[in-house]
């Protein structure tokens, strides 16, 4: 379970006194308690976890841009730890060869006059947190471009 492993993560950097990482898994933590909170449940599934990471990579990347163009080496540096970390416990995105090998798998069993909407809903559950989404869209015009 996702959760725990997070929760194991960290109590093995609070032993190292890693107070760069231990702030980080603190902060993962409680995210997903309040999650859990909001949620009225005591344990997140994975999935709900994995939306969790991927909001707060997304912040970091942020943060880590604007840092770049003011140019804040220190916060660059400790930003990049961030995402390292949050990245460790994310499921392995797939490359584009991966994710336009799915979709054909779903394609091949529709009909031709379905919509890329459609085509989307019938394929992001296969691919949810595995591939972004705009790449899988942007990859299924091009299937259907090439029909």
């Amino acid at each position: 379970m996702l959760k725990k492993d997070l929760y194991d993560g960290m109590i093995t950097v609070m032993k190292r006194k890693d107070k760069v990482q231990t702030a980080i898994f603190r902060m993962i933590n409680a995210e997903i308690k309040n999650e859990e909170i909001a949620k009225r449940c005591d344990n997140l599934p994975d999935e709900d976890v994995v939306k969790i990471l991927k909001k707060l990579q997304k912040q970091m990347q942020e943060s880590l841009d604007a840092f770049k163009k003011v140019g804040n080496t220190e916060r660059v540096n400790d930003i990049r730890i961030y995402l390292i970390v949050i990245n460790n416990y994310l499921p392995k995105q797939l490359n584009k060869d991966e994710i336009k090998h799915e979709i054909s798998i779903i394609i091949d069993g529709i009909q031709k006059q379905s919509t890329i909407g459609e085509t989307m809903k019938l394929i992001m559950p296969n691919l949810k947190g595995r591939a972004d989404g705009k790449l899988v869209k942007q990859i299924i015009e091009e299937i259907f471009k090439k029909e």
